[in-house]
């Protein structure tokens, strides 16, 4: 999800001045939410810390970290006294319901939160950022990456149509869903279900934007059968060549037969349905998705 989607297309700078979003977006370049309050005492008392990071840090690496602030204050004037402290820039305080969402994308349970975001795909590349800001003062480590389970589960790139790759953390994210297909164009039953797969797949993301996608981990015999098969599919894959993770996959995940889809929680990579052929068959408007058992 892009930083426009994220923020809107704007966002606050000192002086209440407009600072255009997509300014704050390029390779190699990070954006911190800083999710806090000045009614909240341990939000006080980390502010001054991550003012102290930030400064040090932007003067040794210029444009590589933006911050963006986003209040849980509860009014203007509490947001406008505790912002003027802050060197960074800022969520309208009026977008309250930008706040709110937010908040239950990136799974805010308690301020301060400070999380470390790709600025170009908006994944989330370090979800304890406070804690690694109180042990890594210097930023020696920036970003903190953390290796997320579906990159242990997939590798770090995916292939896109016409060959492309795709950054698999690009895909992690709260609220998000990857779906793993287990399926081959030698297989009847796969050539039969693909098409409703793609049916339901096309309907669900136009309405629910960025909350799922799909992943097909081939069982094709042969490069060319994978090809004819995938272009069919508007979808990622597993690449081909990575046939000894596609073996583990089907260990792991205890894939008896295909087709196979499977629904995954893309932070944890933990099973959330491991039946979803029977429910886009059964549910094909995805009113009850993810599924969950």
């Amino acid at each position: 999800m892009s930083l426009v989607e994220l923020f809107g297309e704007t966002l606050h700078g000192a002086g209440g001045a407009e600072v255009a979003t997509s300014t704050l977006a390029g390779s190699g370049r990070y954006v911190g939410l800083y999710f806090s309050a000045h009614w909240c005492p341990p939000c006080r008392s980390f502010t001054p810390k991550l003012a102290e990071f930030y400064k040090a840090f932007a003067k040794k690496n210029e444009s590589k970290l933006e911050i963006v602030f986003v209040s849980s204050d509860r009014d203007q004037g509490e947001f406008d006294g505790y912002f003027k402290d802050m060197t960074w820039l800022s969520l309208p305080f009026s977008d309250r319901d930008r706040k709110e969402k937010l908040g239950e994308m990136f799974s805010v349970k308690g301020i301060p939160t400070f999380i470390i975001l790709d600025s170009e795909t908006g994944a989330i590349v370090c979800s304890e950022a406070r804690d690694e800001v109180m042990d890594d003062p210097e930023g020696e480590d920036f970003p903190w990456k953390k290796i997320m389970a579906l990159i242990e589960l997939l590798g770090e790139k995916l292939q896109g149509a016409g060959g492309a790759e795709v950054e698999t953390s690009s895909l992690c994210g709260s609220g998000r869903y990857v779906g793993l297909y287990f399926s081959a164009h030698w297989c009847p039953p796969c050539r039969k279900f693909t098409p409703k797969l793609a049916e339901f797949y096309e309907a669900f993301t136009k309405k629910n934007e960025g909350k799922l996608e799909i992943v097909f981990v081939s069982a094709d015999g042969k490069l060319e059968e994978f090809d004819d098969y995938f272009k069919e599919m508007p979808w990622l894959s597993l690449p081909y060549a990575d046939r000894d993770r596609e073996g583990k996959l089907s260990t792991k995940f205890e894939v008896q037969g295909i087709p196979t889809f499977i629904i995954l929680d893309s932070e944890t990579g933990d099973v959330i349905c491991s039946e979803a052929r029977d429910e886009v068959m059964g549910d094909p408007e995805g009113a009850n998705f993810p599924w969950k058992k």
